[in-house]
C-alpha cells in the first residue's frame, strides 16, 4: 500500500492506492483551487521531523494531524479486515487491545520527532496512552537489518561487519552492525550511531524539477500549486549523494564493511544501485539488493516487534545527561547565589550519562542519584540535555560545544520535615534516583524517590529538537 493520503479541506478521505485513484480522477481545477491535497509518506513524514525540507500542509492541518488521519484510516482497515475472514478462521473476536503496532522512522530521527509518532498514534485511536507498550518505534535500517538475518541475504557469521542503507523517498539512513552470537543465537549490535540525510528519491525529484525549469525557462508550468503524484512541492533539496553518506559512515567505523545490504523504495532504481556499486566495489565490499527491496523494512519491522532483543546493542545518538547545580567553581556559568547554603553556586553542571556513539546495551539503564536543591521542594524539575559534544563540563547556550535541551520531567518528592524516622531525629537526607534507558530506539525515563520508596515512570515532554 502506498503511503499517501487524499484530504479535502482539513479531512483525510482516502489513503494508499485509493487516495492516488482518487486525486487522478480529480478535475484539473480541482487540484489547484485549495479544495483537495495530496500528501505522500515521506511528505508527511519529513514534516514531523523538518518541516522546512517538506511539501507544505494544507491551511489548519499540522504534521501530527496528517500523520493521525493517516494512522487512522489504516486501523480502521486493519480491524475491518482482521475483523473478518482472519477472526472468522480464528474463531475470536478481534480488539484493538490485541494488537502490537510498529511504526518505522528513519535511523536520525531524534527524541522530539518519535514522540511526534507517538502523539499521532493516540490521536489516531491506536494507542490509548502515549508511552503505552502497544505501539513500538522501529529504526528503518535496523528493520532491513533484521529482515537480511531472517531471509539470509547476506550469509553472515560472527564477527562479519556489514553496512545498511536505507534508501527511501525523504531520507538515505546508515547503519553499520556487527553479528554477534550467543548461546546459538545470532544477534546484532550497532557498530556506529546511526546516521542519515535527506537525500532521498523527493529530492531527486526536486533538484531535476529544478533543473527542467533552469533549462526550459518559463514555458515549464508552476506545479507548486497542486501536489499530487508526479508532482513535487517546490524548493531545492539537499544534494548530497547516497554513496558520499555511505562512504563517511564506513570511514567512522574505522572497520571493514564485507557487504552493504541496499534497501528501500528508492533502492529499486538502477541507476542508484550502480552507483553504489560504482562507489563501493573497489574498495571489496559487495552490494546486495534483497527481492522488493521496499519490503525488506516493513517485513523486519514485524520481526523486531515479535523479538526486539535481536538487536544486542546500540550506539548512542548524542551525548546526554541532566542539568545540574553545584557549588560554584571559577569560570562556570550560571552564577547564583544560594541562601540555604550561604554560598555561590551554578546552576550549568552537565551531568553525564552516556557519550556520543557510546555502546548502550539492549534495555541497559544508566542512573546517577540527586538531591533537591532546598528543603522545602516538594518537587523537582529535572532537564535532560543532548548534543554532539563529548566531555562537556557546562551546558552553556553560549557555548559552541554547547548541550541542547531534549526534555524535560517533574518528579514529585515530599519535603525534607515529613521524610523522618523519628521524632528527635533530623530530617534524612533525601536522595532521587533517575535512571535513563537508552538501549531502545526512544529513551525510557524512570525516577525513585529514595525517602518513600515510591517509583514513577514520568512522562517526558520533548521539546524540539
Amino acid at each position: 500500500m502506498e503511503t499517501a493520503t487524499a484530504v479535502k479541506g482539513r479531512k483525510a478521505v482516502a489513503i494508499g492506492y485509493s487516495a492516488r485513484k482518487l486525486w487522478s480522477e480529480l478535475p484539473a481545477g480541482k487540484r489547484t483551487d485549495g479544495s483537495h491535497f495530496y500528501l505522500t509518506g515521506a511528505g508527511i513524514k519529513l514534516a514531523l521531523h523538518s518541516p522546512s525540507e517538506a511539501q507544505p500542509m494544507p491551511a489548519g492541518v499540522t504534521p501530527v494531524m496528517a500523520a493521525a488521519d493517516f494512522l487512522s484510516m489504516v486501523r480502521r482497515n486493519v480491524m475491518m479486515h482482521l475483523g473478518g475472514a482472519v477472526a472468522d478462521a480464528l474463531g475470536v473476536r478481534m480488539h484493538p487491545d490485541m494488537l502490537k503496532w510498529c511504526v518505522t522512522v528513519p535511523a536520525q530521527w531524534g527524541e522530539a520527532s518519535k514522540a511526534a509518532v507517538r502523539t499521532a498514534a493516540l490521536r489516531a485511536g491506536i494507542i490509548t496512552k502515549v508511552d503505552s507498550p502497544q505501539l513500538m518505534i522501529v529504526l528503518e535500517p535496523e528493520a532491513a537489518a533484521l529482515h537480511a538475518k531472517v531471509f539470509k541475504s547476506l550469509n553472515m557469521s560472527a564477527g562479519n561487519v556489514f553496512m545498511v542503507v536505507d534508501a527511501g523517498g525523504g531520507t538515505v539512513d546508515v547503519t553499520v552492525h556487527e553479528v554477534e552470537e550467543e548461546a546459538g543465537e545470532v544477534l546484532l549490535a550497532e557498530v556506529v550511531s546511526a546516521d542519515g540525510d535527506f537525500s532521498g528519491s523527493t529530492f531527486v525529484d526536486r533538484n531535476f524539477e529544478a533543473f527542467y525549469r533552469h533549462e526550459v525557462g518559463h514555458t515549464y508550468g508552476n506545479s507548486s500549486s497542486g501536489s499530487g503524484p508526479g508532482n513535487s512541492s517546490s524548493g531545492s533539496g539537499p544534494g548530497n549523494s547516497s554513496s558520499s553518506c555511505s562512504s563517511s559512515k564506513t570511514a567512522e567505523a574505522k572497520v571493514l564493511c564485507s557487504k552493504l545490504l541496499l534497501v528501500g523504495g528508492f533502492a529499486d532504481s538502477p541507476y542508484l544501485q550502480a552507483r553504489i556499486r560504482e562507489a563501493f566495489l573497489p574498495r571489496g565490499v559487495e552490494v546486495v539488493v534483497p527481492h522488493r527491496p521496499y519490503a525488506a523494512v516493513l517485513s523486519g519491522a514485524v520481526l523486531y516487534g515479535s523479538h526486539p532483543e535481536l538487536i544486542r546493542a546500540r550506539r548512542s545518538r548524542l551525548s546526554y545527561g541532566l542539568r545540574a547545580c553545584a557549588p560554584y567553581i571559577d569560570g562556570a556559568p550560571g552564577k547564583f547565589w544560594h541562601e540555604a547554603e550561604k554560598c555561590f553556586y551554578t546552576d550549568r553542571i552537565f551531568n553525564a550519562f552516556v557519550s556520543k556513539n557510546e555502546r548502550v546495551g539492549s534495555n541497559q539503564e544508566f542512573s546517577h542519584y540527586f538531591t533537591p536543591l532546598y528543603p522545602e521542594q516538594d518537587s523537582c524539575i529535572i532537564e535532560l540535555y543532548g548534543g554532539d559534544a563529548v566531555d562537556v563540563p557546562y551546558v552553556d547556550d553560549d557555548s559552541p560545544n554547547s548541550m541542547h535541551k531534549i526534555a524535560e520531567l517533574t518528579i514529585q518528592s515530599p519535603p525534607a520535615e515529613s521524610v523522618v524516622d523519628d521524632d528527635d531525629l533530623p530530617p534524612l537526607e533525601r536522595l532521587i534516583h533517575v535512571g535513563l534507558l537508552f538501549g531502545g530506539t526512544q529513551i525510557g525515563v524512570v525516577a525513585e524517590d529514595c525517602s518513600s520508596g515510591t517509583v514513577q515512570r514520568t512522562r517526558v515532554k520533548f521539546a524540539s529538537y
